[in-house]
């Protein structure tokens, strides 16, 4: 009678995978910016008035977007938004161009994971 029709499960969870590949990227941006923000905070209370003691902090300091840790989380991200799109679109040009983009990052990805585990 009144019969539902079937969950496109592929569609599900290709929109979910690139959804979560946004988040990530979106999650890492949030927390550069909070550590900035941190760090301005307690560079703004804590006053050195030798100039070693600054040369010193800003080497040990946050790097912001340059940090290896914040690199891994975007080429994650756009890894998996890359995929997720490639496979939820349907148009042949995109869905490719996208999917060789996913590939590429993944390429990446595993690099700067297999040269973090070096050191």
């Amino acid at each position: 009678m009144n019969e539902m029709p079937a969950i496109p499960w592929a569609k599900v969870i290709s929109n979910f995978i690139w959804i979560l590949g946004a988040a990530i990227i979106l999650a890492a941006l949030g927390y550069q910016e909070f550590l900035a923000h941190l760090e301005k905070e307690i560079g703004g209370k804590k006053k050195s008035d030798e100039a070693e003691k600054k040369g010193q902090a800003k080497q040990a300091g946050h790097h912001g977007l340059r940090s290896e840790g914040f690199k891994k989380a975007l080429f994650l991200g756009l890894t998996l938004v890359f995929g997720g799109t490639s496979a939820a679109l349907k148009g042949p040009l995109v869905s490719s161009t996208l999917g060789i983009l996913a590939f590429i990052a993944g390429v990446v990805f595993v690099k700067k994971i297999a040269r973090g585990g070096q050191r």
